[in-house]
Protein backbone atom coordinates (compact mmCIF):
# COMPACT_ATOMS: atom_id res chain seq x y z
CA UNK A 1 0.00 0.00 0.00
CA UNK A 2 1.04 3.32 -1.26
CA UNK A 3 1.83 5.97 1.61
CA UNK A 4 0.69 9.72 0.88
CA UNK A 5 4.23 10.70 -0.31
CA UNK A 6 4.75 7.29 -2.59
CA UNK A 7 0.73 8.00 -4.24
CA UNK A 8 2.10 11.76 -4.79
CA UNK A 9 5.13 10.12 -6.49
CA UNK A 10 3.22 8.24 -8.72
CA UNK A 11 0.34 11.23 -9.69
CA UNK A 12 3.54 13.21 -10.40
CA UNK A 13 5.57 10.22 -12.38
CA UNK A 14 1.70 10.16 -14.38
CA UNK A 15 1.91 13.46 -15.22
CA UNK A 16 4.84 13.45 -16.22
CA UNK A 17 4.40 10.45 -18.78
CA UNK A 18 1.22 12.36 -20.18
CA UNK A 19 2.82 14.89 -20.37
CA UNK A 20 5.72 13.55 -22.79
CA UNK A 21 3.18 11.26 -24.75
CA UNK A 22 3.29 11.37 -28.50
CA UNK A 23 0.28 12.91 -29.93
CA UNK A 24 0.43 10.31 -32.54
CA UNK A 25 -0.22 7.62 -30.24
CA UNK A 26 -3.71 7.72 -29.05
CA UNK A 27 -3.90 4.31 -27.73
CA UNK A 28 -0.50 5.16 -25.82
CA UNK A 29 -2.46 7.91 -24.46
CA UNK A 30 -5.47 6.41 -23.60
CA UNK A 31 -4.30 3.97 -21.45
CA UNK A 32 -2.03 6.88 -19.46
CA UNK A 33 -5.28 8.76 -18.81
CA UNK A 34 -6.73 5.41 -17.42
CA UNK A 35 -3.66 4.74 -15.14
CA UNK A 36 -3.98 8.48 -13.63
CA UNK A 37 -8.03 7.85 -13.29
CA UNK A 38 -6.99 4.24 -11.38
CA UNK A 39 -4.46 5.62 -9.22
CA UNK A 40 -6.99 8.42 -8.41
CA UNK A 41 -9.59 5.96 -7.30
CA UNK A 42 -7.01 4.12 -5.59
CA UNK A 43 -6.34 7.48 -3.43
CA UNK A 44 -10.10 8.25 -3.07
CA UNK A 45 -10.74 4.72 -1.72
CA UNK A 46 -7.65 4.54 0.53
CA UNK A 47 -8.98 7.62 2.48
CA UNK A 48 -11.00 6.70 5.78
CA UNK A 49 -14.54 7.55 5.27
CA UNK A 50 -17.64 7.36 8.16
CA UNK A 51 -20.98 5.86 7.68
CA UNK A 52 -23.48 7.23 8.70
CA UNK A 53 -27.14 6.00 8.41
CA UNK A 54 -30.39 7.85 9.39
CA UNK A 55 -34.35 6.60 9.27
CA UNK A 56 -36.48 8.72 7.28
CA UNK A 57 -39.32 10.37 9.46
CA UNK A 58 -42.51 7.89 9.04
CA UNK A 59 -45.82 9.38 7.14
CA UNK A 60 -49.04 7.55 8.00
CA UNK A 61 -51.17 6.68 5.08
CA UNK A 62 -53.69 9.29 6.24
CA UNK A 63 -51.47 11.85 5.59
CA UNK A 64 -49.81 10.79 2.30
CA UNK A 65 -51.53 12.55 -0.77
CA UNK A 66 -54.43 10.34 -2.85
CA UNK A 67 -51.64 9.83 -5.49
Amino acid sequence: MLDRAGMEALMKALDSALAKTDSARPDVYELEIAAQGLARAAQLLGQRYIWSGTNVPYLARGKQDGR
